[in-house]
């Protein structure tokens, strides 16, 4: 049995967020899989009328209350720096940052399949001809022990240690800072998210999160912890509360955002397999295809039976 996550963080919106987890939930009807649906607690109301009754709703005034009944986990440093974060998001509306760093937090905690609201079901004949095609029940069945997620063809470079908050928002190397390690990595994608309970690779996974995040400023201070190779006309202390606000513009907020938890996922990969960086996407990826000719931008992983379709809302 799998838990199956949704997660929307901001104002009700029913044309994106609840037509394809009720799809969901029909096509996974007589199969023991729990699916929650995480929202804010002012939300709950709206959402329990929406939703299948089979869904879950899980409203959130506190952020401890991901945690559901293991309250003893915020002792850990990084659920504790993690809930400083969300906090500090959540101030400044940075919804879909929320929305990355809990389902980072909720699989860490609970383990299960996380899907996006607007990924859906992919039709049998948009499957056909791909390499291990299956339906997402199936899908479900064959998840085991190890971490997994969308991967694309092509590589990207990631250096896992950034050191100053300039870097962590643009997920750039520092060239300032001497010759650390560049690896290449694969193109990857975090509307689908799967992962046992309490799995180490997560664990850094969030931890890196937090880590980011305080190296830019986004912590309940407000300041970053390294002050270093700012370009003139950048304010260091509020550097990454800057960014959120939009004082750099949206593409900064947005480069922000976007690189927070991609580049905490790809650490917390690289852990996972240290010394076989090249086996990465083979050892953690569902291969994804985009899909050719289709009025959205749509990306389907035959091997969960699932496409992700793309609203130009990206990073609100």
């Amino acid at each position: 049995m799998s838990n199956v996550h949704f997660i929307w963080w901001g104002p009700f919106n029913e044309e994106k967020c609840i037509a394809h987890p009720n799809a969901i939930a029909d096509e996974l009807n007589g199969t023991p899989h729990q699916l929650y649906y995480w929202c804010r607690i002012e939300d709950e109301p709206q959402f329990k009328r929406a939703l299948r009754p089979r869904i879950k709703v899980v409203g959130i005034r506190m952020f401890q209350q991901l945690a559901l009944s293991r309250t003893g986990i915020w002792n850990e440093p990084y659920c504790k720096g993690a809930l400083d974060v969300l906090k500090r998001l959540d101030r400044h509306k940075a919804f879909s940052a929320v929305k990355d760093l809990m389902s980072l937090l909720i699989l860490y905690l609970h383990g299960g399949l996380y899907l996006d609201t607007t990924v859906r079901l992919s039709p049998a004949p948009e499957r056909m001809g791909k390499p291990n095609q299956q339906s997402l029940r199936d899908g479900l069945r064959a998840l085991g022990d190890t971490p997994k997620l969308p991967v694309f063809g092509g590589e990207q470079p990631h250096q896992p240690l950034l050191y100053t908050p300039l870097a962590v928002s643009t997920g750039a190397r520092d060239y300032d800072l001497g010759e650390d390690t560049v690896l290449q990595v694969p193109v990857l994608d975090v509307w689908a998210l799967y992962s046992p309970a309490a799995h180490p690779v997560f664990e850094t996974m969030v931890n890196g999160y937090v880590a980011r995040a305080e190296r830019v400023g986004v912590t309940r201070s407000g300041f970053t912890t390294n002050l270093q190779n700012f370009p003139e006309g950048v304010a260091p202390a509020t550097f990454g509360v800057d960014l959120l606000k939009d004082v750099y513009g949206r593409d900064g907020r947005n480069e922000l955002i976007g690189n927070l938890v991609i580049r905490s996922v790809l650490d917390g990969l690289l852990s996972g397999c240290p010394d076989e960086t090249d086996q990465l996407a083979h050892r953690f990826g569902w291969p994804a295809v985009e899909l050719p000719n289709m009025e959205k931008r749509s990306v389907l992983v035959p091997t969960l039976g699932i496409t992700k379709e793309y609203h130009n809302s990206w990073r609100r």
